[in-house]
This record gives C-alpha cells, sequence and structure tokens, in this order.
C-alpha cells in the first residue's frame, strides 16, 4: 500500500476513505457528494475506488462518476485539490466506471504502467484532502 503525504486518519491508511464532511455544488466530483464514502484498493496499473452513497445520492453519484472519463485530466482534475500537492502533477490515466448496488466502481488506470506509483500517490494524496474537507472547490 502506497504512504499517504501528511498522516491521514487511520482509516484512510487502511483505504477507507471516511465520510465526506461537506459538499460543493460547484464541482463535479463524485467524492463530494454529502455523505459519499470511498474504498480505494491497489488493482492493476492504478487503483480502484468504490464509491457508495445513500439512496437519495445515488442518481447525481453516478452522473458524476459515468462523466469522469469525459474530463481532462481524469479524477484529478474533476476533484477539488487537483491543482494541489502531487495531484497536479498525477501523471495521465484512463477511468472506467461500473454501476453497484449502492453506488460505483471507478477503475483509474496509468497510461504507461510505468507511472503507476506516482498515479496511486497522487490520487491518494488527493482523495485523503478532499474527504477530508482540507481543499475547497475552485
Amino acid at each position: 500500500m502506497d504512504v499517504l503525504p501528511s498522516e491521514p486518519p487511520s482509516d484512510v491508511v487502511a483505504g477507507r476513505m471516511p465520510a465526506r464532511k461537506h459538499s460543493t455544488a460547484s464541482d463535479s466530483c463524485p467524492l463530494t457528494i454529502s455523505g459519499a464514502r470511498a474504498d480505494i484498493e491497489n488493482s492493476g496499473s492504478g487503483l480502484t475506488i468504490t464509491v457508495s452513497a445513500a439512496a437519495d445520492q445515488l442518481l447525481l453519484l453516478r452522473a458524476r462518476a459515468h462523466a469522469l472519463p469525459d474530463v481532462q485530466g481524469g479524477l484529478a482534475a474533476a476533484c477539488p485539490c487537483a491543482l494541489t500537492g502531487e495531484a497536479a502533477s498525477a501523471p495521465p490515466a484512463d477511468i472506467s466506471v461500473d454501476d453497484l448496488e449502492g453506488g460505483v466502481r471507478l477503475v483509474v488506470t496509468a497510461k504507461d504502467p510505468a507511472d503507476t506509483a506516482n498515479l496511486r500517490s497522487a490520487l491518494r494524496g488527493q482523495l485523503s484532502r478532499v474527504h477530508g474537507g482540507d481543499c475547497s472547490a475552485p
């Protein structure tokens, strides 16, 4: 497992992102939906992020998630904190999205397998800031 910067909460290190503390209407990040939870695992040449949300937020979660492959810069650009820290230099990646009961699965894969470690580190750092409420939306 990659080490996250600046000592994130223990549940982030364990691969579970805590529930989002607040959401912003101006972003397109599926992780900023009120009450969204994300499980993060290394997979292949990247990460698998399973995001769940309450039933009343599920349509919004899925809409934002399915829009990610079309966002230039992908997850790093769609979510707050995209232009700070390691996420600003996240390598190019492909994103696939699958609907699951109660959520979605995002598979983020480095376009160049040599960039896998950098991608994982950048996105884990970004996701810990997004879920921790430590950044504001653009």
